[in-house]
């Protein structure tokens, strides 16, 4: 059957009103993979309200994580103000966030409050769900003196401005003795800026490893963003580790394929300090998002073999610090 993107709600809605379970499946599944390639604006607002109005649960949640993923398009387009107070509550406190720099995403919600008016129990909650302490402390003082909804709404935010000069004012491991490090305000979010990480763009199908370097931050607070570290990045396209107590070639098993992230120097510097890895996978114009801690037996879910054959394989690693006290 041929269908437009635009008839999906309606199609569905008939099919959950006349219990046609095979055509409800069989579009759930096309609007899930459609939200993977294919994401207008329009499109993902109005299957959003579709989703809330019926309580489709699955269809909110990939509607809102596709957003997310591509959130630095939205914001680069301009539809960003246009969003829904609801809907921006909902993207505002994820993570898993992928734009430039958290200043970025301050001026957007600025641009979106005076855009939109809202009351001021919203652009309270708007702009708490900011993270402050992603900012550089030279930024923050410029946005104090000169952002106009800053200063209106200051009380809102003027504990959240304070905890994050505080995290600025001096040794992280040291601020970890007084601030919970551990909560959203102080946790990254996939920032593409050169600093937090680096794109890696590999043409022809991958059949044999590839290597390359980054440079990145230390990490996000005040005396650690003049500090770099420099990274060694291997894809593998499979990998054969030995097992235990055993030889020839029946004792080899194939997995893969294989990111592996190590830092080229390690020292006191990085103590206390835990980083996660963030690889945006980009083919074709699919582009998928997978993280998972700083280990050298992991392998990300969302590379697949499949995507080695491409003629074009874009990567992204990002870096991601946060900071735990030494007991």
């Amino acid at each position: 059957m041929a269908l437009s993107l635009d008839d999906a709600v309606s199609l569905h809605r008939l099919a959950c009103k006349y219990n046609v379970s095979s055509l409800r499946r069989g579009l759930s599944e096309h609007m899930t993979q459609s939200l993977a390639w294919d994401w207008p604006m329009e499109l993902v607002a109005s299957w959003l309200e579709y989703a809330v109005q019926m309580g489709e649960a699955w269809l909110r949640d990939r509607c809102v994580e596709a957003l997310a993923l591509n959130l630095r398009e939205l914001l680069d387009s301009g539809d960003f103000a246009s969003l829904s107070p609801d809907l921006l509550l909902a993207l505002l406190p994820r993570s898993d966030l992928v734009l430039d720099s958290e200043l970025q995403l301050l001026t957007a919600v600025e641009t979106w409050i005076q855009t939109n008016d809202p009351d001021g129990l919203t652009a309270e909650s708007v702009l708490r769900a900011v993270r402050y302490a992603m900012i550089p402390p030279q930024e923050l003082f410029r946005l104090q003196s000169q952002s106009s909804v800053l200063s209106r709404y200051q009380a809102s935010v003027r504990d959240l401005l304070f905890l994050s000069f505080q995290f600025h004012s001096g040794s992280a491991l040291t601020m970890s003795r007084f601030l919970d490090l551990n909560c959203s305000l102080f946790l990254p979010r996939v920032y593409l800026s050169a600093e937090w990480g680096g794109a890696w763009s590999l043409a022809g199908p991958i059949r044999e490893e590839r290597h390359t370097s980054i440079t990145t931050l230390l990490g996000p607070s005040g005396s650690d963003r003049s500090r770099r570290v420099l990274w060694n990045l291997v894809l593998s396209p499979r990998w054969r580790p030995l097992q235990s107590g055993s030889a020839g070639p029946d004792a080899q098993s194939v997995l893969g394929p294989r990111v592996t992230v190590s830092p080229a120097t390690a020292g006191p510097d990085m103590a206390g300090i835990h980083f996660q890895k963030s690889l945006l996978v980009v083919t074709g114009g699919n582009s998928r998002l997978c993280s998972f801690h700083l280990s050298s037996a992991e392998s990300p879910d969302c590379l697949r073999t499949q995507d080695l054959l491409q003629d074009t394989l874009r990567l992204h690693l990002v870096l991601r610090p946060s900071y735990h006290r030494l007991d």
